[in-house]
């Protein structure tokens, strides 16, 4: 849209069409800082997660981490420990099946 209007916007108010780019400019910085998120490293599941969320603000979105992170990079490893079930520990049993004899 820039890249079409420019010519007509040069010719028509000259060296004043900056002050109009650096207008709509100011205004578009706005509108990203109030109205979208910050989503950077983080899986579709998570930014679901922080789009549910009502009291989240998409200025402070940047701080926001998920559940089970410390922050947006480094996971909580106690957490994850705790939610895993200890199925390495547990005894798997007899293997009884088609395709083990008995």
């Amino acid at each position: 849209m820039i890249s079409f209007l420019t010519p007509f916007a040069d010719s028509g108010i000259g060296y004043a069409f900056g002050f109009v780019f650096f207008g709509t400019n100011a205004a578009a910085a706005v509108i990203v800082y109030f109205f979208l998120y910050e989503t950077k490293s983080l899986a579709l599941e998570q930014v679901d997660v922080m789009y549910s969320q009502r009291e989240l603000m998409p200025w402070q979105s940047g701080k926001w981490a998920p559940e089970g992170y410390l922050n947006r990079n480094t996971r909580d490893e106690t957490y994850w420990d705790q939610r895993r079930g200890s199925a390495i520990d547990e005894p798997v049993g007899d293997m009884k099946g088609p395709l083990k004899e008995a």
